[in-house]
């Protein structure tokens, strides 16, 4: 869903150019230019707070919805945090349109999530939410996780990039449009977001990716996560700090498809911390084996 307009651009002001405009409107230009802000390495959350998406829903009308975990020891100020993200094809790529904030008061303690919902969405979603947000993807909009402020800041996780309009969505797990009329719930074991790097956490199939790619609506899974559950001892869980990509790498779907998840699969609804359970094979194979190939 799109707001009206976007951030302007110089040359929304005048299209002979800023260097056309009056001193004062120029500065401001540049002003609202600098807003859209640059990842930096310098920019680094508390020690012990790491923040990521475990969940991600495209469905019906306005079943949509974010879902965040805080798989570190401390709790986390999320008031420090956003959520910008770009609609469609963005103006500057590589640069977030909209700056999404929490509300200044808002927390998230180790082991919990926080939902951002669609406020229409079905009132089995809403009545889960931390907080509402209407302007939520539809399948070809890039969100992102990041520490900091609107000029200076870290990308914890990504759902899609800011480079490009992907069409109608991305592909993650070697399903296309995988981020349209799909819910996406991140695979145990997972330790840290992608650093803006969708493309490493989408991987080429359904065990070198980060999900599990169910079909639209189903929520059973909503408000809770288990980081522990099915993990395998050898699995390589840490992503390397120093293999930061910042929301810079295109992600150019293919065309290729493969069978989706059984929307059978879920994790309890009652307890945060509770065994996930898969009622079908390949779900189960997905949440036990849990090989996630971590490029560095």
């Amino acid at each position: 869903l799109k707001p009206a307009g976007k951030w302007p651009s110089s040359q929304w002001f005048s299209e002979a150019g800023p260097r056309a405009m009056p001193v004062a409107v120029r500065v401001a230009v540049l002003v609202l230019a600098a807003g859209s802000g640059a990842a930096s390495a310098a920019v680094q959350p508390p020690p012990g707070v790491e923040l990521f998406f475990c969940g991600y829903a495209e469905g019906v009308g306005s079943n949509k919805y974010l879902e965040i975990y805080n798989a570190g020891n401390e709790t986390a100020d999320l008031s420090s945090f956003a959520y910008p993200n770009t609609v469609n094809k963005p103006d500057e790529p590589g640069k977030y349109e909209f700056w999404n904030t929490f509300p200044a008061n808002a927390k998230l303690e180790p082991g919990q999530v926080y939902v951002i919902a669609h406020p229409n969405a079905d009132p089995s979603i809403v009545q889960r939410k931390n907080l509402t947000h209407i302007y939520l993807s539809n399948g070809d909009d890039g969100f992102a996780l990041v520490y900091g402020n609107k000029t200076d800041y870290m990308i914890m996780d990504s759902i899609g990039t800011w480079e490009a309009d992907p069409g109608h969505a991305w592909e993650a797990c070697n399903i296309t449009h995988a981020t349209k009329d799909h819910t996406l719930l991140r695979k145990p074991c997972i330790e840290k977001g992608n650093r803006g790097n969708w493309t490493r956490s989408a991987g080429t199939n359904a065990e070198d990716c980060e999900w599990i790619v169910l079909g639209p609506d189903n929520w059973t899974s909503l408000g809770q996560y288990d980081q522990d559950a099915g993990c395998s001892s050898h699995a390589p869980t840490d992503i390397d700090d120093g293999d930061v990509d910042n929301g810079t790498e295109s992600d150019t779907p293919s065309n290729a498809s493969a069978g989706e998840v059984s929307s059978g699969a879920h994790r309890p609804q009652h307890g945060r911390r509770a065994l996930a359970v898969a009622t079908t094979t390949a779900a189960a194979a997905v949440a036990t084996v849990c090989t996630l190939l971590v490029s560095t």
